[in-house]
């Protein structure tokens, strides 16, 4: 029951005003109303349970397209992935392109370094059977040019294994510019106890460059090599690291290039002087490298008197595929 209690006062009489109501009705209503809203809710969690699988479902096609064009790459279906993907995956999907792309390339440089090695080889290696497998004596003139035929041969070896070793951008590989510049001077300081090698290095609080570290090396100990072989005392070295760009400047005091001849340094077989031994074939592997990374490369008048070389290459964010 739900009573109402109220006392009152009439004709100086005082008096208690009881109302009453059975209240049975409204708590059936309520149990009623109770079972219609725990049934509402029932059916959305059930309708919400249903959106989030489809919606889960259809999250997941793409990945599920993933999973079958990795498949088809594998057997050979197809040599990259082309998928409409949320933008979470746009980058996973470049990566795995570039990977693609990466070894594709790899395995382009191995067959030309193949080819390379066989058209360089073959005549080499036919002269030199045709000495070994005559009746002529080798005399003195003829050994000369034997060492010289197989010099060229493990100078075509060396470059085509120096150029198979180029890792490229985005090879998940850091180098440290001030250690591994330090150990490349130190190494040069020993090979040319004659020269002096002075080294600047302003990189700020980045010492950590997104460049495979033995690329690195091979780009610095080329022009380094160079400039100790052709200086007559002095070489110097100035490494600078930006947010965008790592520059080298290398300069030395020797003789230089000629103006007109400067276009022509890192043409593969180049030589411009004999007076030093070599085969011309690091500027071209350093062309090779430098282009690699989308870098550039500039040839000019050293103010100490010989050759100065820039290269400028771009970091994370501003590397090319």
């Amino acid at each position: 029951m739900l009573v109402y209690r109220r006392h009152f006062e009439w004709q100086g009489t005082q008096g208690v005003l009881l109302v009453g109501e059975d209240f049975s009705q409204v708590e059936a209503g309520l149990a009623t109303l109770h079972w219609w809203v725990g049934g509402i809710a029932a059916v959305l969690l059930g309708m919400l349970i249903i959106l989030n699988m489809l919606a889960v479902n259809r999250g997941l096609i793409p990945l599920w397209q993933l999973r079958q064009q990795l498949e088809a790459l594998r057997s050979g279906k197809r040599d990259r992935l082309s998928l409409v993907a949320p933008s979470e995956l746009d980058e996973l999907v470049d990566q795995l392109n570039w990977f693609m792309d990466d070894i594709d390339l790899r395995l382009k440089r191995s067959r030309e370094s193949v080819a390379n090695l066989s058209h360089a080889l073959k005549t080499p290696l036919a002269a030199v059977t045709q000495v070994l497998r005559g009746n002529r004596p080798i005399d003195d003139n003829r050994r000369h040019k034997l060492l010289s035929r197989i010099e060229d041969i493990n100078a075509q070896l060396d470059a085509e294994l120096r150029r198979s070793r180029i890792a490229g951008p985005k090879a998940g590989r850091m180098a440290n510019v001030t250690r591994d510049s330090l150990r490349l001077i130190e190494m040069l300081r020993s090979l040319y106890p004659e020269r002096m090698f002075n080294l600047a290095h302003s990189a700020g609080e980045k010492d950590q460059v997104p460049i495979e570290a033995h690329d690195f090396s091979e780009i610095l100990g080329i022009v380094l090599d160079n400039a100790g072989k052709w200086s007559n005392r002095c070489v110097n070295c100035d490494i600078a690291v930006s947010a965008t760009t790592l520059t080298l400047t290398i300069d030395d005091d020797g003789l230089g290039v000629a103006e007109e001849d400067l276009s022509r340094l890192g043409e593969r077989g180049t030589r411009l002087d004999e007076r030093r031994p070599g085969y011309g074939l690091g500027l071209s592997i350093l062309a090779q490298l430098i282009a690699r990374y989308s870098g550039h490369s500039y040839f000019e008048r050293s103010p100490l008197g010989g050759l100065r070389v820039t290269i400028i290459l771009p970091l994370a964010g501003e590397v090319a595929n």
